[in-house]
């Protein structure tokens, strides 16, 4: 006999503005997501679909990133265009932690008296990788928001991201 789905409460139900921080983090990372092959096509002058193709051998979105920054540290001659995109994918990876960190973690609510705050639990099933544990508040989880905005941003700004837009659809029957 299973459950009534309604019946578990999820940690962030009762915490609106965390839960939208959280949203707002995993929807600027879709985003960013899509920057890699349009910031290898300006790096090495390739067309955005050919470097999609490139990139697209590596699943991992970690990989692409690393990939990314090992063209342009391998061009010889170091070119603003180069030290940019290296600049870019650190801060790629940098959100990357971020976007993880929320998206895997478990939720815990703890508090002591008037103060009140949210233990991340990232649980890590690899071998050799441990648990952590980080303490999270409104204004920590919105530094790490204001952190992929300003990096989205960035690449936006230097290689402009085609967002695909949805067609509409028909509601359901």
């Amino acid at each position: 006999m299973s459950a009534d789905p309604k019946e578990h409460r999820l940690a962030l139900d009762d915490q609106p503005e965390f839960a939208q921080q959280v949203g707002l983090i995993l929807s600027a990372f879709a985003i960013l997501e899509l920057s890699p092959p349009h910031l290898l096509a300006k790096l090495i002058g390739i067309s955005h679909d050919n470097a999609d193709m490139i990139l697209g051998y590596h699943r991992n979105f970690k990989d692409r990133v690393d990939l990314l920054n090992s063209l342009a540290t391998l061009n010889q001659t170091e070119t603003q265009e180069s030290e940019k995109i290296k600049y870019l994918c650190r801060k790629i990876d940098k959100c990357r932690a971020i976007r993880n960190k929320y998206a895997h973690g478990l939720w815990q609510m703890e508090g002591d008296g008037d103060r009140h705050w949210w233990r991340l639990i990232n649980w890590l099933s690899d071998a050799g990788r441990n648990t952590t544990t980080n303490f999270v508040t409104i204004d920590s989880i919105k530094k790490d928001c204001a952190i992929l905005r300003e990096t989205l941003n960035e690449c936006i700004s230097y290689a402009p991201v085609s967002v695909p837009q949805l067609q509409p659809s028909k509601p359901p029957k």
